[in-house]
């Protein structure tokens, strides 16, 4: 299954050196999540448009971080033939690390990777009867890297790729994330 985010994260808050709490060259950062994600589905097969929405808080050095990410999708397709409506709801969490270093004054590079906790809502009304069944939670590691073009001081552009390993002996059932972003600093 193959999945692509089109994510547009905006740093809502950035923390750095001058907090009293914080310490030097040290920020927390929280970015929200808005976008659509093209997601492949089955019964029936189908590729599918669906909103999502979430955060990711990321905190420590810009050498090597913590991140946190939640993100949330809801789907809701009807179909003429049979009379189908199928409504889904896909959760994810992740957690994992990450490294961004600087490779000139406008030009920065990021590595990532954890392990991403998945789940999936699905509400299914075929001929009038409705049938609900959740799926179990998967997890799976990640890994992913990134550029980041500085605009200024406070503002960057970000562009990366996640891919989600659910088989590490089959490569082809990876899930790829990509994310387009634009980063404000607003302390």
């Amino acid at each position: 299954m193959k999945v692509l985010y089109v994510l547009i994260p905006f740093t809502l808050l950035t923390a750095t050196q001058g907090q009293a709490a914080i310490p030097t060259g040290m920020s927390v950062t929280v970015q929200p999540i808005v976008g659509y994600s093209f997601e492949k589905k089955s019964n029936p097969e189908r590729r599918e448009r669906v909103f999502i929405y979430g955060a990711r808080v990321i905190a420590g050095y810009r050498i090597v971080s913590a991140e946190a990410e939640y993100t949330r999708g809801d789907s809701d397709a009807v179909y003429s033939n049979p009379d189908l409506r199928i409504k889904e709801l896909s959760e994810k969490a992740r957690l994992g690390i990450r490294s961004t270093y600087d490779l000139a004054s406008i030009l920065s590079v990021t590595a990532r990777g954890g392990g991403e906790a998945s789940r999936r809502t699905t509400e299914r009304t075929e001929a009038g009867v409705t049938t609900n069944s959740k799926s179990p939670t998967t997890i799976n590691p990640y890994l992913g890297a990134g550029l980041g073009f500085h605009l200024g001081s406070k503002v960057s552009l970000n562009a990366e790729v996640v891919a989600t390993i659910p088989d590490v002996t089959d490569l082809r059932q990876n899930e790829y994330t990509t994310t387009l972003g634009l980063t404000i600093s607003i302390f």
